[in-house]
């Protein structure tokens, strides 16, 4: 069923640059009032690549640091799964309670991806290894390109999009193998059964075997561009581009193909046997997996800019300055928060808490079922990527620089 969702627009610009905070200066709670938050019923080449070994930690201690939870210790790609789901089975940050912070080389470009007891991060040309724990910094690389994409890790192998594709020992990050293909990545990189996805510079998607390299997919070419990070299952491949949806098999040859009245500048998300992806006019689209059908369709006033956050309890949505909760099955409303008045990062979840960062200096956590809001952290500078969620930490970046990780 579709629905148009009406709310009033209050438009800001948040301008870049500004002075740099130090990583330790920190707002310890949030000083906002319930007026933050408005509850709304629904109606380069390989020689370029030098390493840098860094001995001296970078990251401030904020409090005591438990170690990791056993039971959670991934956050392995750009949005958490090879589906682009953003959503977590295990753990939380109950408390946005500031665990430590880490000052990077330069803005964020996109999300932290973690495995094991180590947090990957790219910033300006910069790639930096992390320990969890305490946020010390275990190596880092610099690049002859800027890192404009989230890495991706396995349990023996990191990738990277540079110039070209970079596969790295996740411990040293010293080189295992590289590989120009498609003019090099222009999206996240999602990894699946052994092979990792990308959308190149050539407008086609490409598949390569995580182990070695050896290319097993290519699609054929999105004559528009505007390929976005792939979403990937054990059926095959989804991609938006331009102003369409495709569905793709493991090899890379067209299954399906759906057209949208406007842009699609965001990835999709596969959720079991359907597709979720948001346009450029603000609307989410529910398809079928298996044949690109829509099964329903729900209109915002804003732009969706990035991929929802899906799991049994809602399709969570960013739409400009508002986090909705869409329920899958229907695509009714479920309830909509008018957040902070700034642009929101791509929303995160895991079972009871949503989270989404702000333009306006500021991570927050809602409870799924009712939007309440259960804490919000302010941040030096405006949060810039999706937060990622592994055990009992959420980490957030901004955009002078600095990691946070909350608990």
């Amino acid at each position: 069923m579709q629905k148009k969702f009406v709310r009033r627009e209050v438009l800001r610009l948040v301008a870049g640059g500004g002075a740099v905070a130090l990583a330790g200066c920190l707002g310890g709670s949030d000083e906002g009032t319930t007026d933050d938050v408005v509850t709304q019923s629904p109606a380069s080449t390989g020689d370029d690549a030098t390493e840098t070994a860094t001995a001296t930690p970078t990251a401030t201690t904020e409090t005591a640091t438990p170690e990791p939870s056993p039971s959670a210790t991934a956050w392995a790609q750009a949005y958490g799964d090879a589906a682009n789901t953003g959503f977590a089975a295990e753990g939380n940050a109950t408390t946005g309670v500031v665990r430590w912070t880490a000052k990077l080389d330069g803005r964020l470009q996109a999300p932290p991806v973690v495995f094991g007891d180590r947090l990957f991060a790219v910033s300006g040309k910069t790639l930096a290894a992390h320990t969890r724990r305490d946020g010390s910094e275990q190596w880092t690389r610099t690049f002859g390109a800027t890192l404009e994409h989230a890495a991706a890790c396995t349990d023996e192998t990191l990738l990277v999009a540079a110039d070209r594709l970079y596969a790295l020992e996740p411990a040293t990050g010293k080189t295992r193998w590289e590989s120009v293909v498609g003019d090099g990545p222009r999206t996240d990189l999602t990894v699946h059964d052994g092979v990792v996805y990308f959308g190149a510079a050539d407008s086609k998607v490409y598949g390569l075997r995580v182990a070695d390299g050896e290319q097993v997919a290519r699609s054929a070419l999105f004559p528009h561009g505007g390929v976005q990070t792939p979403a990937v299952d054990d059926s095959g491949v989804v991609v938006t581009a331009s102003d369409e949806v495709t569905g793709l098999n493991k090899r890379g040859a067209q299954q399906w193909d759906h057209e949208t009245e406007s842009t699609v500048n965001a990835p999709p998300t596969i959720a079991g046997d359907v597709v979720y992806a948001g346009t450029s006019d603000g609307d989410l689209r529910c398809l079928d997996r298996s044949t690109g059908s829509k099964r329903w369709s729900v209109s915002f006033e804003s732009s969706i800019l990035t991929p929802p956050s899906v799991s049994d309890e809602g399709v969570f949505v960013v739409a400009g300055q508002t986090l909705h909760c869409v329920d899958p099955e229907s695509g009714d409303v479920r309830w909509s928060q008018r957040v902070d008045d700034a642009t929101l990062t791509g929303p995160s979840h895991a079972p009871g808490v949503v989270y989404v960062g702000s333009a306006g200096h500021r991570v927050f956590a809602f409870d799924t079922e009712d939007g309440a809001k259960l804490w919000a952290k302010k941040t030096g500078h405006p949060v810039v990527v999706a937060p990622t969620l592994v055990g009992d930490s959420l980490y957030a970046g901004t955009s002078d620089g600095t990691l946070y990780a909350f608990e």
